[in-house]
């Protein structure tokens, strides 16, 4: 669980594939959004080995992220504030450029500070398949309507950011494996609506296959929802950076 104290994994004995998107989007000079999964595979492991590669990445999480254990922010308890979300931080903090906390999706100085970060060139890393954001696309998804959030598709379209899926998974039993896929390439002739919706629809399928491959390292079975569930509420508040010492 303390990503930081497991003894670093040579290089060499990693299975890296898709690091040339990763270092073609650099080269491109706008910014790299990597969407990861909130709920499949091995999350910390992907930052950590992009680390020892020599990148650098920003890390976004949702206001009560809490290292992997459920949390909607209805109850804020001093020992989850003072000891659990310090442990994780310490935990990640090692691997990361920086920490930034979304406490409202449709802020504009959330925006703002991820543009910023994008103009510069920078990697941020964010879940895909969160129900936190301002609009949602549903899809369907293991068999249920899913609501996924499209904040980083237009964000992407306004800096002329690369997108790119991250995946990190266990194959042939301990061989942890960093996956990169191609860009999800924005179409600038589609219009807005259909533009999110094949983006979004895109990511969502490509998830759903490597889910379907590697069902044990899903860790969200247990909450599917009924075939159409509620489009989430996004909450009101903004981005808090913490930056790693």
């Amino acid at each position: 669980m303390p990503a930081s104290r497991v003894p670093v994994v040579p290089l060499t004995q990693l299975d890296i594939r898709g690091l040339e998107h990763l270092q073609r989007a650099i080269d491109n000079g706008k910014g790299t959004i990597l969407w990861e999964s909130s709920h499949f595979g091995r999350r910390f492991l992907a930052k950590r080995i992009l680390c020892q590669k020599g990148f650098a990445v920003h890390q976004i999480h949702g206001e009560y992220h809490m290292g992997g254990f459920p949390n909607d922010g209805s109850f804020v308890s001093w020992t989850r504030e003072h000891f659990i979300r310090r442990f994780f931080e310490n935990c990640e903090r090692s691997f990361v450029r920086e920490i930034i906390y979304i406490t409202s999706p449709q802020s504009l100085a959330f925006s703002k500070i991820l543009l910023k970060l994008l103009k510069q060139n920078g990697i941020i890393c964010i879940s895909a398949d969160v129900g936190r954001g301002h609009k949602f696309i549903p899809v369907r998804f293991l068999g249920r309507t899913e609501f996924f959030p499209t904040g980083m598709v237009s964000l992407a379209k306004l800096s002329g950011a690369t997108i790119l899926p991250l995946f990190c998974i266990q194959e042939n039993g301990t061989t942890p494996s960093l996956i990169i896929e191609p860009p999800i390439c924005l179409e600038m002739d589609v219009d807005r609506e259909g533009n999110l919706k094949k983006t979004v629809i895109q990511y969502a399928g490509l998830l759903e296959s490597y889910i379907m491959k590697y069902p044990e390292q899903y860790r969200n079975w247990h909450s599917l929802r009924s075939p159409l569930r509620p489009i989430p509420e996004a909450r009101a508040g903004y981005a808090r950076p913490r930056s790693a010492p």
